[in-house]
């Protein structure tokens, strides 16, 4: 009997998952399907389809983040992946020529190799320890693009970075960068989705609650890690590659700032650290309030209310926006 129904039990888990999964796939679908649709109704408007594009942006860098963070490690060495990712790719295509859709996935690998390294580097460190290191990994591919001047132009940066073109639209408008950015966001948090609802993602969840418990039945720790930190850290050099393609110059202060390591994870906590969708939410949220809000209000110091809104946040929310909307469960919002 036993026998005969440990695949029945495992045949309803998984039907009773696809029932749950696949209606909010769905649903966050057809939400990213309406921004398709937006520069059609917001044409005129060049400002909203610049804000949107950088909410999209910040949301795929905060996604990435929070794969990492779904294990149960806190990074801070985020920035180093993204500006891995830049230099990676803007030195791809200027020296071979490439397209930008090609080359972004030089900086992608980039950002991927620095990841598995520090992965490899780090794999005994666990909570505070790990998040020191990678907040001094940042430091390192900085000096080296601040000082391999042959390569890199040093402080002066790269400049003529090729933009992004599609067809039927001026390279690298702001149409262009939104449906760019607003694709790469589709496409990674698609891939979240399906590696938080499989055996891959129980794993994380297994070992954040409870890691020796989790390798006492078979669950490798560092293998689930390194695998993991390398998906985000690839993400994150996505995420900087498409921003030096936007803006066609890069030097090593801009893209190796701690901008880029804070920046995810505040929007990741904002939305929802546990939440597939959370750090979509946040991102939004807070880059829509920031520009329309904070700033008319207050513009010299917009930066305090958006801390304070961080603040009110951990303090009265720690779910975050989607914990406190109860919308925290199994399936594309996560666990």
């Amino acid at each position: 009997m036993r026998t005969g129904g440990q695949p029945m039990k495992v045949i309803t888990l998984t039907l009773h998952l696809h029932q749950r999964f696949f209606p909010k796939v769905l649903t966050v679908t057809g939400f990213i399907l309406l921004l398709f649709l937006v520069p059609l109704l917001a044409i005129q408007s060049s400002f909203l389809l610049q804000v949107l594009s950088t909410s999209f942006l910040y949301a795929a860098l905060s996604l990435s983040w929070n794969l990492l963070a779904y294990s149960g490690h806190i990074s801070l060495g985020h920035a180093a992946f993204f500006g891995l990712g830049a230099y990676g790719s803007a030195l791809f295509a200027l020296n071979f020529d490439t397209d930008p859709f090609t080359s972004i996935w030089a900086g992608g690998l980039a950002g991927a190799l620095l990841a598995a390294f520090s992965g490899i580097l780090f794999a005994r460190l666990r909570g505070a320890y790990f998040a020191l290191a990678t907040l001094a990994l940042v430091e390192i591919p900085k000096m080296i693009a601040d000082n391999w001047v042959s390569l890199t132009r040093g402080s002066l940066g790269l400049l003529n970075i090729p933009p992004f073109k599609l067809p039927l639209i001026n390279a690298n408008s702001n149409l262009t960068i939104y449906l760019v950015n607003l694709s790469s966001l589709t496409i990674l948090l698609l891939v979240v989705a399906l590696i938080l609802n499989s055996r891959w993602g129980w794993a994380l969840r297994a070992l954040r609650q409870d890691e020796k418990v989790s390798m006492t039945i078979g669950i490798n720790s560092n293998f689930y890690t390194l695998i993991t930190i390398s998906v985000s850290g690839f993400g994150a050099g996505i995420c900087g590659a498409i921003f030096a393609h936007s803006i066609g110059i890069i030097e090593p202060g801009m893209v190796f700032s701690l901008h880029y390591s804070a920046l995810p994870m505040v929007m990741a906590l904002f939305g929802g650290r546990f939440s597939v969708i959370g750090p979509v939410v946040g991102s939004l949220v807070l880059t829509l309030l920031d520009q329309f809000v904070f700033q008319p209000i207050f513009p010299a110091g917009h930066q305090i209310l958006y801390g304070l809104a961080i603040m009110i946040t951990i303090l009265f929310m720690p779910g975050g926006l989607m914990g406190l909307l109860g919308a925290r469960k199994h399936g594309i919002t996560g666990s």
